[in-house]
């Protein structure tokens, strides 16, 4: 059989080798730095979407949301709705943010 790269060993018992590290200590980051590592390493893996395994619990939702969607297709909300709605209450949220910050006279 053959052994896979990050694997150890051929016993049963294998241990995962330990990743190979950069010369890069986290800690020593900003916030913003650290953010944007973060959405480094999400893009990284949102260009291969394939890689990335579903849990059996992701899979049954999966399963359950299509036939949901497959007996009533007309139950859907377009993106586009979903989106303004959103759009709409973050602009309220915004809105009632600067009233409390307006001094008060």
């Amino acid at each position: 059989m053959a052994s896979h790269p990050l694997l150890a060993g051929s016993e049963p018992s294998r241990q995962i080798v330990s990743m190979v590290r950069p010369a890069l200590d986290i800690s020593l980051l900003t916030v913003s730095e650290r953010l944007e590592l973060i959405e480094e390493l999400w893009a990284s893996l949102a260009h291969r979407p394939e890689t990335l395994p579903f849990t059996a619990a992701q899979t049954a939702l999966f399963v359950e949301r299509l036939a949901e969607h497959s007996n009533d297709p007309d139950s859907a909300i377009p993106w586009e709705r979903i989106r303004a709605e959103l759009e709409a209450d973050q602009d309220a949220d915004h809105r009632a943010r600067s009233e409390l910050q307006e001094p008060r006279g």
